[in-house]
């Protein structure tokens, strides 16, 4: 419920008429799953759920709405910028590798994006997991930066099996290979610039 948000340090009183409330706010939702018919139903209902608070999510208070909600660091950055989330309905139906992009089956859609599993896609062979969709999702945001007044520098593909940290150290080597200043590659790879970069990445 709204109580759960808030300062650590604020004391909430939880009663089980609060309780009672947050059950049977999502109890249609979970009565609603067992009418579904397999993994497919499953990823598209909820995907529609994310999608429709992606939306507006001040005025929509769903089932997404309230996983949000439990994510409390999140959910506070969340309230803080825009009243639309990105929303990731279309992310997971294809591969997410620049020089593949084929249609994913559903049931690896939902492997990944449900149950965080670790996958091999089948047209490429490339790796799959929550932070290969993230970073190409970091990648296809931010494309290039500008360098200097005329400059552009273009962000480096992702490889077969990628990771935060060989990534990270892509984009080192891109930066240096089209001679960045040393204090601007500081600023991008270093703690502070990673903190951002990863903050990015995971939201």
């Amino acid at each position: 419920t709204d109580k759960a948000i808030g300062s650590p340090a604020t004391k909430i009183v939880i009663t089980s008429a609060d309780v009672a409330t947050y059950l049977m706010h999502i109890k249609p939702v979970y009565d609603h799953m067992l009418t579904l018919e397999g993994p497919t139903e499953l990823l598209n209902y909820l995907s529609a759920l994310h999608a429709e608070y992606a939306a507006c999510r001040t005025t929509v208070r769903n089932f997404a709405h309230i996983v949000h909600q439990h994510n409390v660091v999140d959910y506070e950055n969340a309230v803080k910028t825009s009243t639309t989330l990105p929303t990731t309905t279309d992310d997971y139906s294809a591969c997410p590798h620049t020089t593949c992009q084929k249609p994913l089956p559903p049931s690896i859609a939902f492997g990944i994006r449900v149950g965080g599993a670790n996958k091999i896609c089948p047209g490429c062979n490339g790796a799959l997991s929550l932070e290969t969709f993230r970073l190409a999702a970091f990648r296809r945001d931010h494309p290039t930066f500008a360098n200097g007044k005329h400059g552009i520098v273009y962000m480096p593909m992702l490889t077969q099996n990628p990771s935060f940290s060989t990534y990270v150290q892509r984009v080192v080597e891109t930066l240096r290979a089209q001679s960045i200043p040393s204090a601007t590659v500081k600023a991008i790879t270093g703690t502070e610039g990673t903190q951002k970069v990863t903050w990015q990445i995971e939201n």
